[in-house]
């Protein structure tokens, strides 16, 4: 004797127990069109009581979506991007939405890839963590001219017409220098990413709060490096340290930078903050270094969650509106990376 195959309940069974008509319980299951709070509940509730699931691929076809979105990031090992994804998972997850992580290594040619293949998933929308290059200019203009939702976080400022969630870098840039010449130090070098709009804003806010403070700020205590890694951290103390114009502290773009820069300083044989002060920027690492790092804090987890709301705006017709800008505040962090200068220093 054969077992009987197993009959999976339907649109018109939930219908039936929950007493409502099957288009009833296919808007409620696609999200579209009205329905009242009560017939809500009823399709909810029979849904439950027979074990109803939902096809996916016949819901996208209905409303035309699929209810997953992408996220583009440069490397999801990095806290700072770790974060956005937490915030971004957990709106998408409360509105029935799936992320699809994207770690794109900072490769132009993943770039490209990934963004074939969330086309080819037919994504309703992506968010950009990636700095601005060919790769990602052409990614989010292949999504925004098939009229899909692009956000932008932390990401490149240079891509417009999308809506973008940002933190005030220039304002962190001077609460960093700031409370540094509180505590005396004159000579403050800055290791600032090239070609970076958010490294050249972290600067523009040293250089204002140094001249609030009357103090002079040479050119050669900056040094510009290749990216915002911990190498790259290393190679700008190493030349920083070279110049001869010898700092008493150093700003760092992110804490990645800030770590890469506390090993050269130890190499070389100096004491932070005793010798040398160091702040960093995003406070992803920071309180897991030796010592501990005085850096700016980002909200990223809550950046996570105000883009992947833009996204959804967007996603669902509830915004039509010009390109929106949220700009977060940030915040000193003070730990043990940061001392007043020795004295004849």
């Amino acid at each position: 004797m054969h077992d009987r195959p197993v009959r999976h309940p339907t649109i018109k069974d939930v219908a039936l127990v929950a007493g409502v008509s099957p288009s009833t319980v296919g808007r409620v299951i696609g999200g579209y069109g009205y329905t009242s709070a009560e017939s809500q509940q009823r399709v909810l509730a029979a849904m439950r009581q027979l074990g109803y699931e939902p096809n996916a691929v016949a819901r996208s076809l209905k409303s035309k979506r699929t209810r997953t979105i992408g996220y583009l990031l440069p490397r999801v090992t990095n806290p700072f991007f770790a974060q956005i994804a937490e915030g971004l998972q957990d709106v998408a997850s409360a509105h029935g939405y799936s992320v699809i992580l994207c770690s794109t290594d900072m490769k132009m040619e993943r770039t490209s890839e990934f963004g074939r293949v969330l086309l080819e998933h037919r994504v309703d929308g992506i968010v950009l963590s990636l700095p601005g290059d060919d790769s990602v200019f052409k990614l989010a203009a292949s999504f925004t001219d098939r009229g899909l939702p692009v956000v932008v976080c932390h990401g490149s400022r240079r891509i417009h017409g999308v809506d973008r969630v940002i933190s005030d870098h220039m304002h962190g840039g001077y609460l960093a220098a700031k409370h540094l010449i509180n505590m005396g130090h004159e000579r403050i070098g800055v290791l600032a990413v090239k070609g970076s709009t958010t490294s050249s804003l972290i600067l523009d806010g040293c250089r204002k709060a140094l001249k609030d403070a009357g103090v002079d700020f040479p050119a050669q205590l900056t040094v510009e490096i290749a990216s915002f890694s911990e190498d790259a951290g290393c190679s700008g103390a190493r030349v920083l340290l070279m110049r001869g114009c010898d700092p008493t502290a150093i700003i760092a773009s992110n804490d990645l930078i800030a770590l890469g820069a506390l090993g050269v300083l130890e190499e070389a044989g100096l004491n932070v903050p005793a010798d040398m002060s160091v702040i960093g920027f995003d406070n992803t690492f920071a309180a897991h270094t030796r010592p501990r790092l005085t850096t700016i804090g980002i909200s990223t987890y809550q950046a996570g969650l105000i883009a992947a709301q833009l996204l959804l705006d967007r996603i669902e017709d509830n915004y039509r509106g010009e390109a929106r800008e949220v700009v977060l505040p940030v915040e000193l962090v003070v730990r043990g990376s940061v001392a007043p200068p020795r004295r004849g220093s």
